[in-house]
């Protein structure tokens, strides 16, 4: 019996542990204006780039200065990319 009063008594030993829910992409929404083909509102997904919103968007018209945007950048919620 007194084994089962120690047991009851003592302190766990192991660490406390914490589980944090796993980290899922979220959608950002960007708005691309000037020389693209459809000018518009889009959402994407957390993590894509310039070049996938200039492709959703029908990519540039004839006379666009590609050169002029970094088509590599991460986009940002809230982001306007104006073709010029």
């Amino acid at each position: 019996m007194a084994g089962i009063f120690w047991l009851a008594a003592s302190r766990p030993r192991g660490e406390l542990v914490t589980i944090l829910p796993t980290s899922t992409q979220g959608e950002i929404t960007v708005f691309i204006s000037g020389a693209a083909v459809n000018p518009g509102i889009y959402i994407f997904t957390d993590g894509s780039r310039v070049n996938t919103a200039i492709n959703a968007a029908g990519g540039f018209i004839g006379n666009a200065q590609k050169d002029s945007i970094n088509q590599a950048a991460l986009l940002k919620d809230g982001q306007q990319i104006s073709v010029p």
